[in-house]
């Protein structure tokens, strides 16, 4: 009897591992820059907005470079971004809290709340959005300052430029890691139904 009991406990044990594990949720990246007013109306009023109804469904990833530029120079990164050196800033702060690894939610707490402020850039906005969300600001000051955050940046404005000539404007929605500009243009339009679409099997009560 001991042994029967025994063996249930394995079964269940490796059942619960295997439903945590998977992970079927669509993949939506956000590419944004956090001065473009384009970018801080989408992120404030077509996605956060909606979160708690589609945080089961979606795995958000966030990409803050947009049409930026970076050049290697003696080792060191130099970067250019659309709205100037705030832009380049607020973007590395941004990168240097996502790559904590905090969750979904704060991640999107957080973003939200930095492009909300008065001056996205605003250094005791961005640790005020930060610490409101649990994310370790000391960590993040030193990222920005020691060169992991240009590093950081550059992986970002890789990704960015990995989506070729397709990419013609900045915000930009990928599902899946399938850039369709058709789908991405219904998506600035209407994040709802487009990332309904995207879902397979069951879908959101929104939906």
């Amino acid at each position: 009897m001991k042994s029967t009991n025994k063996s249930l406990h394995i079964i269940l044990i490796v059942t619960v591992t295997n439903v945590v594990c998977s992970d079927n949720r669509l993949k939506v990246s956000v590419y944004y820059e956090s001065l473009c007013p384009y970018s801080i109306d989408f992120i404030k009023t077509k996605i956060f907005p909606h979160y708690k109804e589609f945080q089961n469904y979606v795995r958000l990833e966030w990409i803050p470079y947009g049409k930026a530029n970076q050049t290697l120079i003696n080792g060191k990164w130099s970067f250019k971004c659309q709205h100037g050196r705030d832009e380049c800033k607020s973007n590395m702060y941004q990168a240097c809290g996502l790559d904590q690894g905090r969750s979904q939610e704060r991640n999107i707490e957080f973003i939200n709340c930095v492009v909300s402020l008065i001056n996205p850039a605003y250094t005791r906005g961005i640790e005020y959005c930060a610490r409101a969300n649990t994310f370790d600001w000391e960590s993040m000051e030193s990222c920005f300052r020691d060169g992991t955050g240009d590093d950081l940046l550059a992986k970002m404005g890789k990704k960015t430029s990995n989506l070729g000539s397709k990419f013609k404007h900045v915000p930009t929605v990928v599902f899946n890691d399938d850039f369709d500009p058709l789908l991405c243009e219904y998506a600035l339009e209407n994040f709802v139904k487009a990332t309904c679409s995207k879902i397979i099997g069951e879908k959101p009560k929104i939906c």
